[in-house]
């Protein structure tokens, strides 16, 4: 139904105010910069563990159990980074009280279009987090149908796609076949990229 970019922020002490001084300050203090997410195996963890993985800038790992404190913390100056997804964040970032390092997309996003693109200096990362409806397996071909055709009516109403806008997700409804590609590729690629991360359920 929709995607919501994932930013990476900086607080006003951090050491760091760009993505390039971020992976020079980690790769020169490897496992010193920390980094807040809502928790382990979130995207929000995912895009700094591929960044990590891509650039071989090490950084260590802080979850935490939900999406507000990382971001407290990061004002309050307890960590130096955020990966937050741009919704909580964006109050904060337009207002000045955190930097903007980065959005984990392949291209600049509408609703923060200051910070670059991670692909902008590592080509080839992208990390989203999507949001789709799912119903049980054996619901006949044409009930799916009829449900997907009143969603697609419903995301194109102007004050849908507003309210959407404003904070900060972006209309990405397609196909039930389109979807079932994206969960199996994302099995793939995600299954591939903990693997090489050693991350461990808990």
């Amino acid at each position: 139904m929709a995607t919501s970019p994932i930013v990476l922020a900086a607080g006003p002490a951090s050491p760091f105010g760009t993505l390039d001084e971020l992976l020079a300050c980690a790769k020169a203090h490897p496992g010193q910069v920390s980094y807040g997410t809502p928790g382990v195996g979130t995207p929000q963890h995912l895009a700094v563990e591929l960044l990590v993985h891509m650039t071989g800038a090490r950084m260590t790992h802080v979850p935490y159990k939900g999406s507000s404190q990382p971001l407290s913390d990061l004002l309050a100056g307890h960590i130096p980074l955020v990966s937050a997804a741009i919704n909580p964040a964006q109050p904060y970032i337009g207002s000045g009280k955190l930097r903007g390092l980065a959005v984990a997309d392949a291209h600049r996003v509408a609703s923060l279009p200051d910070p670059p693109a991670i692909a902008e200096k590592v080509p080839g990362h992208e990390v989203r987090i999507w949001y789709g409806l799912m119903a049980p397996a054996g619901t006949p071909d044409d009930v799916v149908a009829r449900l997907n055709q009143a969603l697609a009516a419903a995301a194109g109403h102007p004050d849908m796609q507003k309210q959407m806008r404003e904070l900060g997700y972006e209309r990405a409804l397609d196909t039930p076949g389109a979807m079932d590609r994206e969960v199996r590729d994302d099995v793939k690629k995600w299954g591939e990229a903990i693997r090489a991360a050693g991350l461990k359920p808990e």
